[in-house]
């Protein structure tokens, strides 16, 4: 009688794990969600980053690249991300009328560097700016920018005159046929624009850095406040855990050795965009020359 009790409560037993196993196989699981994003052609590092930074979150998210081709305008992308048109979540640089607009994930993407600008120039004039010690001396020079990003006013604000383009490819050809003096681009881009335009005769500028204060944040609509903390959640937690440092060394760190930050002579440019609440004081969200 015990032995055909203990059975009977075994299969009771069994039957239960059973039945539970497949109610949760039925039970319907939580949705991905889908981000939108502007397509990335240049470079994949944001992407990447924004991967690890929503699967910190422990949550299941999926980036999808828009169909819109947007080129290189950010105003566009930036605008329908604003009016809510088909995106979700972008990355740019920051300036007080963006942030404005939209709601920024204030943790520096490139560690400021998007702000670190090695002047491309024709190979005949890569010692142009020898002699250069301050603003005054780039005064001489035009240089060319893309006529929507916040470069151009910025440099426009310090007295520079700027050739403002709505051709990225078009700058590389203008400055092929010395039509502007140089195009500044940042010490992170360079190299790889440098390989796709072989075809050109043009060179980094020998010995200088042009430097302004901005941050590449990624920013979402302003009504999206719970994905602007998921966002930020998951960067401090790939900061805390040094999966931020590693993925940016690893799409970064060579190009930055390349560049010689540390030996070239830094010419200081106000940002009069730059937000307030630029976390200027984190340092360790910064990249950093011991010389400094």
């Amino acid at each position: 009688m015990v032995s055909q009790v203990r059975a009977l409560v075994a299969t009771l037993s069994l039957t239960l794990i059973v039945c539970q196993a497949d109610a949760d196989a039925l039970a319907p699981k939580e949705a991905t969600q889908k981000l939108i994003h502007p397509p990335e052609k240049r470079q994949q590092y944001p992407i990447v980053l924004l991967k690890k930074a929503l699967a910190a979150t422990g949550e299941d998210f999926q980036l999808v690249a828009s169909k819109t081709d947007y080129g290189e305008s950010q105003m566009r992308s930036l605008s329908d991300l604003a009016n809510d048109r088909g995106i979700d979540v972008s990355w740019s640089m920051t300036s007080t009328e963006r942030e404005r607009a939209l709601l920024p994930i204030r943790i520096p993407l490139m560690k400021g560097l998007i702000g670190w600008r090695l002047p491309l120039v024709k190979r005949e004039n890569v010692d142009m700016f020898k002699g250069v010690q301050s603003v005054e001396g780039l005064k001489k020079f035009q240089p060319g920018q893309m006529h929507d990003w916040p470069d151009t006013p910025i440099l426009e604000w310090s007295g520079i005159r700027v050739f403002g383009s709505n051709s990225y490819e078009g700058l590389f050809k203008m400055l092929a046929m010395g039509r502007i003096d140089y195009f500044p681009r940042s010490a992170i881009e360079i190299w790889s624009e440098l390989e796709q335009h072989v075809d050109l005769d043009i060179a980094v500028a020998s010995d200088v850095v042009i430097r302004y204060p901005t941050a590449m944040y990624y920013f979402v609509h302003p009504s999206r406040k719970d994905l602007h903390r998921k966002i930020l959640s998951g960067l401090q937690t790939i900061i805390e855990n040094g999966d931020f440092d590693r993925t940016f060394n690893q799409y970064y760190e060579g190009k930055i050795n390349r560049a010689k930050l540390d030996s070239r002579r830094i010419i200081h440019i106000k940002n009069p965009l730059l937000p307030k609440n630029t976390p200027v004081d984190t340092q360790a969200l910064w990249y950093q020359i011991e010389s400094q």
